[in-house]
């Protein structure tokens, strides 16, 4: 073992001789890639939108000489958007769905949520959402209070980095009545690289679980 994202083990990286560490700005330390840096070369990510996540996809097949597969995957991943917008366009000019603002949660005690500079985002705008947080950078906090006087129409429990759950959503509707909270799957919404390839088909259950408004 070589520790976790933020706790990592130069020596123990450095002793399994690696040709390049792949590091990323949001999880891995400063401390560590600088310190690996004087011994190996590090390829450092900092992914905001599935723009760069298409560029770091490129890179990393070039990098790995798997050219092929990187573009095959690319080409999958621009289809499946492709479609998806296709579908929310049709569906939009008929009515059947409209912008909802939304506040996406990834923290209890204290309770945070996604800012406007990150993936997560991103990726709610692809899904059709507006982040009511869109304005703040990173991950601020934000009391039930806060949630309340904003009055966002929809509020969605990741299910990472903190285990959202059933009796959390009960928590929340009990002082937002009017709100709609819902359960998430935050690999969809957080994982970037070859899994937001799924990320449509959670962004579809989602549509199906909401309730008229």
């Amino acid at each position: 073992m070589i520790g976790g994202t933020k706790n990592a083990s130069s020596q123990r990286i450095l002793a399994l001789e690696p040709d390049v560490v792949i590091a990323n700005v949001e999880e891995n330390e400063r401390y560590l890639v600088e310190e690996l840096e004087q011994h190996v070369p590090v390829w450092v990510t900092d992914i905001k939108t599935l723009a760069d996540n298409e560029r770091m996809i490129s890179q990393l097949g070039q990098l790995l000489e798997r050219e092929g597969k990187a573009n095959s995957l690319l080409d999958q991943m621009r289809s499946v958007y492709a479609a998806w917008d296709a579908q929310w366009q049709v569906e939009s000019r008929i009515g059947t769905r409209r912008k909802l603002s939304a506040v996406y949660m990834i923290w209890r005690d204290p309770w945070m949520v996604a800012g406007g500079d990150t993936f997560i985002h991103h990726m709610l705008q692809r899904a059709g959402f507006e982040n009511a947080f869109g304005q703040y950078s990173r991950y601020p906090e934000c009391s039930l209070e806060d949630l309340r006087e904003m009055a966002p129409s929809l509020i969605l429990l990741s299910s990472e980095p903190f285990p959202f759950k059933t009796n959390h959503c009960e928590e929340i509707h009990q002082l937002l009545p009017k709100a709609q909270v819902l359960l998430v799957d935050g690999e969809a919404f957080s994982w970037y690289g070859v899994r937001p390839i799924h990320a449509p088909i959670e962004f579809e259950r989602i549509y199906r679980e909401l309730l008229p408004t």
